[in-house]
């Protein structure tokens, strides 16, 4: 879904927006060093979700802090002006478009 071709979901592509910021670095850091402490145990066979515990580290480090990605976005803290968006947007005007011509 992030970028049409790659798996992945809605966090993955908003974290791709802020990916080259300090606090996303801090927040994937955290995330790994966290996932770490589950490995070999009974928690770490159960599906590890990293893109949706990197979203909440993020949003964890803002201020204010924000607690959901939705709200996040309504506040601008995603980079709508990066590339990362481009093939979202352009989905969307295409959707847009076919659905005006009904």
């Amino acid at each position: 879904m992030p970028d049409c071709s790659s798996p992945g979901m809605l966090e993955d592509l908003c974290i791709e927006s802020v990916k080259n910021t300090e606090l996303c670095d801090e927040a994937d850091g955290y995330v790994c060093k966290a996932e770490s402490l589950y490995e070999g145990t009974e928690a770490g066979n159960k599906r590890f979700n990293k893109s949706k515990a990197v979203v909440q580290t993020y949003l964890a480090g803002t201020v204010p802090i924000r607690n959901n990605l939705g709200l996040a976005a309504l506040q601008q803290v995603w980079d709508f002006s990066n590339s990362s968006f481009d093939g979202i947007k352009e989905f969307m005007r295409d959707l847009f478009c076919l659905l005006r011509s009904e």
